[in-house]
């Protein structure tokens, strides 16, 4: 005994072959109509009340309501608030600025130049009070001692070399600390 699978009336298998098809004509169909569809462009605005607008000027009537955000006035030096609050956001171009910063904490007493000013290398631009430059002298005022101790140290060592009391090597170690305490006072010069 062998079982056969029914088979599927071919009527039901044309009817879904043509439910495909529908669909199909019927996607084309829609694609079709909306890429046709189109709409027409808003209509261009009507020039605002009271100004006129041309490639060279901006002209305001006189009873523009324009006039009520402007201000005239004559023209002075400006105060220290540079402008009025505005929403934007400032940049600085900075392929031509150059950060200015002070090689000490402190507060600035005097600035002698102007926002934008052109300024040449080494003019003053402000004074500064700090806190450290009592301890920037009071090291300079320390290497200065340490200096004179050092050759005090190196004269006395090197007398008594020549006097054959001492090692040469302790005069070579003499004459490095005497290099060492010259080379700190440069460095708190340079500092102050």
């Amino acid at each position: 005994m062998t079982s056969e699978l029914p088979r599927a009336p071919s009527a039901a298998r044309g009817s879904r072959l043509l439910s495909a098809l529908l669909a199909a004509i019927g996607g084309a169909l829609a694609i079709v109509a909306a890429s046709m569809f189109s709409t027409k462009p808003p209509a261009p605005l009507p020039p605002p009340r009271g100004i006129a607008v041309s490639d060279q000027a901006v002209t305001l009537a006189a009873n523009a309501p324009q006039w009520s955000v402007l201000r005239l006035a004559p023209a002075t030096a400006p105060r220290e608030i540079y402008s009025d609050p505005v929403p934007a956001r400032v940049r600085i171009d900075e392929t031509v600025a150059a950060r200015v910063g002070s090689p000490l904490a402190g507060r600035i007493n005097s600035v002698f130049v102007e926002l934008g000013q052109k300024v040449k290398k080494g003019q003053p631009l402000l004074t500064v009070s700090s806190g450290d430059l009592p301890t920037l002298r009071g090291e300079l005022a320390k290497t200065r001692v340490d200096v004179e101790v050092a050759n005090a140290q190196y004269q006395r060592v090197h007398d008594m070399v020549a006097a054959r009391l001492m090692p040469g090597k302790e005069e070579l170690a003499a004459g490095a600390q005497k290099r060492e305490a010259e080379l700190a006072q440069q460095a708190a010069e340079s500092k102050l």
